[in-house]
């Protein structure tokens, strides 16, 4: 996947870039007005929003729409940005360079916390993504090489060994604790 992102990256020409799986689709209107803030906020490096999560058959089975954004709360949860609704600037693109292929399955997680980490990021009050979900798809199939991958990539921004702990802390609690007290890893059952 990092492959043909970067591939496709090498080969765009707009100011605004972002990404979208080949089973997802955008909510052009939201969308439009994603670009149309971007244009008029130029102090905006990145804008996200919620998703529309569809099962197999395209039928909507949850609206998620994700809080506000922080950087500290992206490094330590991660996944509660869909990141195929994220946009942001070509010139924070080249001033990070591309996804990095050594990631199976969390090259956006580490792309985007490089991004975001040098620029104001802003959530946008609306879904901008339908996001397919089914046992099939990436997402689902194995959701603990992407968090572990995630760890290794968390720990690398660790400011010592209370950051450490913490962030190893709320993986191993991810992992035990949130499937048997929510729905978590699945998005919808």
């Amino acid at each position: 996947m990092g492959h043909a992102v970067n591939k496709g990256f090498s080969r765009a020409s707009g100011e605004l870039l972002a990404w979208l799986n080949g089973d997802d689709e955008l909510i052009s209107d939201a969308v439009d007005r994603a670009v149309r803030y971007l244009e008029r906020q130029m102090d905006v490096g990145a804008v996200f929003g919620g998703m529309h999560v569809l099962d197999e058959q395209g039928v909507v089975r949850r609206r998620y729409q994700p809080g506000r954004y922080s950087w500290r709360r992206y490094l330590i949860m991660g996944d509660y940005i869909p990141t195929p609704s994220i946009i942001f600037r070509r010139s924070l693109y080249e001033e990070v360079g591309p996804l990095d292929e050594a990631y199976v399955d969390a090259a956006d997680y580490d792309f985007y916390l490089r991004l975001f980490d040098r620029c104001r990021v802003e959530r946008m009050p609306e879904a901008l993504i339908r996001f397919r979900y089914h046992p099939e798809s990436k997402t689902a199939k194995d959701v603990w090489l992407q968090q572990r991958e995630a760890l290794r990539i968390r720990l690398k921004w660790a400011n010592g060994p209370v950051d450490r702990s913490l962030m190893e802390g709320f993986d191993l609690a991810k992992r035990t604790i949130l499937p048997r007290i929510s729905r978590w890893p699945k998005l919808y059952s």
